[in-house]
């Protein structure tokens, strides 16, 4: 945090203070502003105010007292409501224009962070509360040699993990995929699998929407290669069954006819006399007494 550049710029904007305020990580503009580790466990209420001239304030619960202790200034502790509001009264009291994390009608809803009830208890205190849009834009844009350096750190120390969170995902909605195109299969040319075959697909998809579900990067991967694995087995039953060589078929193709042969007599070839080209048999007759 460049706290001079902070004042020189209040000051340029005839503003009093800039108050920060967060509980619970609602405003992580504050944290990257004022450089405070964002994995911080915040569960009770702090304050930070930086005035246009003299030192900084913190108004931290008593609970979580070191909270602020890496910023400049003096400190305040308090535990119940009433000594909250009596200190946050006390901190702003010799300022009447003071910049927090809000925009008129939500306009930059980036900055409008601060919750209604703490505008109102601001402004019950006869403060005149202005938006810290342009001092956000200011100095949350402008990162120090130290936060560029712990940025490259943190993003090189997620990577491994980013990247494994990535391929889960994909493995997920390969899963998925795989799913959907064999619930349509099944719809689609039930009367063609064997019933035991559509209860063991069914099964296997089931577990599978099961490991989805679950986000169970294990199950998903053995129910990936399951499915897989079946999807091809089904495909070559359907296969067999609509092919020539399925059920009511000869091995090498039509049924035969009658007799034995393509041909009538056994023999498989042309019956005799039959005229090949258009099928017309030709035949002598003889008068016998």
């Amino acid at each position: 945090m460049n706290l001079a550049a902070i004042q020189s710029a209040l000051r340029d904007r005839n503003i009093d203070a800039w108050l920060f305020y967060d509980h619970h990580h609602r405003d992580p503009i504050a944290y990257r502003v004022l450089g405070l580790p964002e994995g911080l466990m915040v569960t009770r209420r702090w304050f930070y105010l930086i005035p246009a001239q003299g030192e900084p304030s913190k108004l931290v619960h008593k609970i979580e007292a070191g909270h602020l202790d890496s910023l400049p200034g003096s400190k305040r502790q308090y535990s119940g409501w009433q000594e909250l509001f009596d200190s946050v009264k006390a901190l702003l009291a010799a300022h009447r224009d003071i910049a927090m994390q809000y925009s008129p009608n939500n306009l930059v809803f980036t900055v409008s962070l601060v919750d209604g009830g703490t505008i109102d208890l601001i402004r019950g205190l006869g403060k005149n509360v202005v938006s810290s849009a342009d001092l956000v834009a200011q100095f949350e844009a402008t990162l120090s040699d130290d936060q560029i350096k712990n940025m490259v750190k943190e993003a090189s120390e997620h990577e491994a993990e980013d990247k494994e969170r990535r391929e889960q995902i994909e493995r997920r909605n390969k899963l998925d995929n795989l799913c959907y195109t064999l619930e349509k299969t099944l719809t689609e040319n039930k009367e063609k699998i064997p019933a035991g075959d559509v209860s063991t697909l069914e099964g296997y998809i089931k577990e599978a929407r099961s490991a989805i579900e679950k986000q169970d990067d294990e199950g998903v991967k053995a129910a990936t290669d399951k499915l897989e694995k079946e999807a091809h087995r089904i495909a070559a039953v359907m296969y067999q069954s609509a092919g020539p060589g399925g059920p009511g078929a000869s091995p090498g193709g039509p049924p035969p006819s009658e007799g034995g042969g393509a041909g009538g007599d056994g023999t498989g070839g042309p019956e005799k006399g039959a005229d090949k080209k258009g099928g017309v048999i030709d035949a002598e007759f003889e008068e016998t007494s």
